[in-house]
């Protein structure tokens, strides 16, 4: 996802994820941002972004559909915050 110069992406290591950060303001070049680098558990299978948020959709690592929705406040690209998440699933898990 891009928002405002910068590109926001999901490394997913199956059991939990690592929201990454790249300014892409030169798009050739894009340079990552390491200091944004935030781990969000379970597995990541979804990404949105909305004006100032960033939405991660994640799930256990046996299922494709998303669980949970982690949310980050994004108005300081280089310092995403987390400010809270939500089930999405009709289980415990």
């Amino acid at each position: 996802m891009v928002q405002d110069g910068f590109a926001y992406l999901v490394e997913s290591q199956f059991v939990r994820g690592i929201l990454k950060v790249y300014d892409v303001s030169r798009p050739s070049m894009p340079t990552p941002i390491p200091s944004a680098d935030r781990f969000i558990d379970n597995r990541p299978v979804d990404l949105a972004i909305q004006p100032q948020r960033l939405i991660v959709g994640t799930t256990v690592p046996a299922r494709s559909l998303p669980s949970n929705l982690h949310v980050f406040d994004i108005s300081a690209p280089d310092d995403p915050q987390w400010v809270g998440a939500a089930s999405v699933s009709n289980g415990v898990l």
